[in-house]
């Protein structure tokens, strides 16, 4: 070997190690950085004829498997859905409680029977009476406020669409940019690897709103869908809509979440969104709180209908619980929308409103035609006996709205709150399964492309005695220089 092939070799060795201690210190002051990618230098030995012509930096790489942090983006998505539908259902959870809590409608029912068996027991007493009315009144607070909650949750949810979707559109803007910063730097031979640590970082966050799908092309470009399929980013971002709703009222539908155009929730959508906050935000706002609804308002139209009051050629009309249709009685088995949240007590019973809560026991709310106790008999019970027996007489349900066709208004109050709670622990269970499963992908996409601060300490002492070996060769290749030049001289 020539004293130049040896100069070249030894100070191209030294430009190598330099570049390999710039990428270790990287390494080793992003180990504890989210998202951050282990580097590593590529080296060769170019010949030249049969000698070396020292050492050439290839690139730098940074440690990758698409494969893992393609599930990574889907355990995200999931997790984050899984969470956005478990908090919403606690607030549901929250308004009607267990079925044996005081707060649910079962309970309020069974205090409001409770309440009738001991009036039938003192008919005469009027405080026994005024119990009555203010269990029933408690009943109807109760529904009314489920109601009122469903309503607030549905604009809620759909306030956090919004902002949802506005970060979606932030967030591929954001990806556009990083986007291009790498392909444009593949294509010039430039280092983007803390570039592509930074697209992935945004794609993760991105997955976090929607669920997310990744094609890879050539100079290291992505595109991007929906896990619906639609359309979210190739070469430039696509544009995320909704409309918002302000208010909701029961049986209004919310503003589909459009994705370049293709709607990607509610009923109109050919396939939905399955991952990310907003498919999450949508379950509920769309199907888990209106089916709620639809529960409360058959509950509501079974109380109108159980204490309805009958009388000969006459047709049946409101009762105790009475709505804004009244004083006719809803149709049987078929749900009325809304009417959880229009039921109210009826004024004729009530002595704040005017009424008599003597008429709980001999009936005529409806007028004087439906009185039942026209004897006015201080001890009369047949209708407070029959009241009771009619909480546990099973009527028909409409069939689209829960999910038996015949139940009592007893049955029905305790199957909603045992629907509801089944959802919720549903939806804890997935959250808590979707938390698992991201936190055992992100430590295993860890293991695979993060850094280990142990092997880059060894690998700095590997650099060191690398940059040694080569200062000795540059050494040595001086002196010969110097005693070449001496013997000239």
């Amino acid at each position: 070997m020539s004293l130049s092939s040896a100069f070249k070799v030894a100070t191209s060795a030294l430009l190598a190690r330099q570049t390999e201690v710039s990428v270790n210190a990287r390494n080793i002051a992003g180990a504890n950085q989210p998202g951050f990618s282990r580097k590593t230098v590529l080296l060769s030995n170019p010949m030249s004829g049969r000698e070396t012509s020292g050492v050439r930096v290839d690139g730098i790489v940074r440690a990758q498997d698409a494969a893992l942090f393609n599930d990574l983006t889907i355990a995200t998505a999931a997790d984050a859905a899984a969470k956005a539908v478990d908090e919403s259902m606690t607030v549901l959870k929250q308004t009607v409680g267990e079925a044996e809590d005081r707060i649910s409608p079962a309970a309020r029912l069974a205090d409001l029977t409770a309440a009738l068996q001991l009036q039938a027991a003192r008919p005469s007493d009027t405080a026994s009476a005024r119990d009555t009315l203010e269990k029933a009144r408690a009943l109807v607070r109760t529904i009314n406020q489920a109601s009122t909650t469903v309503d607030r949750l549905r604009a809620d949810t759909d306030a956090a669409l919004g902002a949802s979707v506005d970060r979606v559109n932030s967030l591929l803007a954001d990806f556009g940019r990083r986007n291009t910063e790498v392909v444009q730097g593949t294509l010039v031979g430039a280092d983007t690897t803390d570039a592509e640590d930074a697209r992935d970082a945004v794609l993760l966050s991105l997955s976090e709103e929607i669920g997310v799908r990744v094609l890879r092309r050539e100079n290291n470009d992505l595109v991007l869908f929906a896990d619906s399929g639609a359309m979210l980013f190739e070469t430039y971002p696509r544009t995320v809509t909704m409309t918002r709703t302000a208010t909701y009222v029961p049986g209004m539908a919310g503003a589909a979440v459009t994705v370049d155009g293709v709607a990607v929730t509610g009923d109109g959508a050919k396939t939905l969104l399955s991952g990310g906050r907003i498919a999450g935000l949508a379950a509920i706002r769309d199907q888990v709180a209106p089916a709620f609804q639809a529960h409360l308002d058959e509950i509501a139209r079974g109380l109108v209908d159980t204490f309805r009051e009958t009388a000969t050629a006459l047709p049946d009309q409101a009762g105790l619980f009475t709505w804004s249709g009244g004083p006719g009685v809803p149709a049987a088995g078929v749900r009325q929308v809304g009417l959880a949240g229009d039921l109210r007590l009826n004024p004729a019973a009530d002595p704040a409103a005017g009424g008599s809560v003597e008429m709980i026991r001999d009936g005529g709310m409806a007028g004087a035609a439906y009185v039942l106790n026209t004897a006015a008999e201080a001890g009369y019970t047949d209708r407070l006996h029959h009241l009771v027996d009619e909480i546990g007489t099973s009527r028909a349900f409409d069939p689209a709205a829960v999910e038996v066709a015949s139940s009592s208004v007893k049955g029905l109050t305790a199957a909603t709150v045992s629907w509801l709670e089944a959802r919720r622990k549903v939806g804890a269970a997935a959250a808590e399964q979707g938390a698992v499963v991201l936190s055992r992908t992100t430590q295993a996409l860890s293991n695979r492309t993060g850094v280990n601060l142990d092997e880059e300490l060894q690998r700095m002492l590997e650099i060191e005695h690398a940059y040694g070996a080569s200062a000795k060769l540059l050494g040595a290749v001086d002196r010969l220089f110097d005693d070449l030049l001496a013997t000239v001289r």
